[in-house]
């Protein structure tokens, strides 16, 4: 499992994909690393599948992400709210690391007691 954490993000050329945005970010990601976007309006954190190597992308809390690197990510992600629209980036890293942890020593524990471990 391999996770690398970006803050504060800024632009991707409009064209851009996935590569060329990594690219013109200067950005040395880890081979075969989706790009994971936390930002309002995608998938549920709770229903999200981590992807086994990832890039969690999250923006500033005023203003968010830009479209550009929304649209070249693998995956948009949005987290539960009940009183905010939005977290601040500290906290926001946070719940999707632990989420993802969680998930991921929940998987184990499964497999483990599938296969007699306990």
């Amino acid at each position: 499992m391999s996770v690398c954490l970006c803050l504060r993000v800024t632009e991707v050329a409009a064209d851009g994909g996935e590569a060329e945005a990594r690219e013109s970010h200067g950005y040395r990601c880890p081979k075969g690393a989706a790009w994971v976007v936390i930002e309002m309006g995608g998938e549920p954190l709770e229903t999200f599948k981590h992807p086994e190597r990832a890039i969690y992308i999250l923006g500033s809390e005023d203003t968010g992400l830009p479209q550009s690197i929304i649209q070249a990510a693998a995956y948009h992600v949005s987290l539960p709210s009940i009183r905010y629209e939005s977290y601040n980036v500290a906290m926001a890293g946070s719940i999707v690391l632990y989420d993802r942890i969680a998930k991921h020593n929940r998987a184990q524990q499964t497999e483990g007691a599938r296969d007699g471990e306990g």
